[in-house]
């Protein structure tokens, strides 16, 4: 959990600094430097929305169908 704390922590303070996940999707990603996960998220009106907490080498995009927007 701390390393995730970390990752978060480091996207609020440069929330595009992080490269776009895909192109013609809005979310970002920031990988974890200790385990093989991955922070996905986008920014709304100045702020910055975590979408998915995922293993970068299981199942790449389950977590598309929780988008409710």
């Amino acid at each position: 959990m701390a390393e995730i704390d970390r990752v978060i922590a480091q996207i609020v303070e440069r929330p595009e600094g992080y490269a776009v996940w895909k192109v013609g999707f809005p979310y970002r990603r920031a990988t974890a430097h200790r385990f093989p996960y991955v922070v996905f998220y986008e920014l709304e009106a100045g702020r910055v929305v975590v979408m998915a907490v995922a293993h970068a080498k299981q199942r790449p995009g389950y977590w598309l169908a929780r988008r409710t927007t």
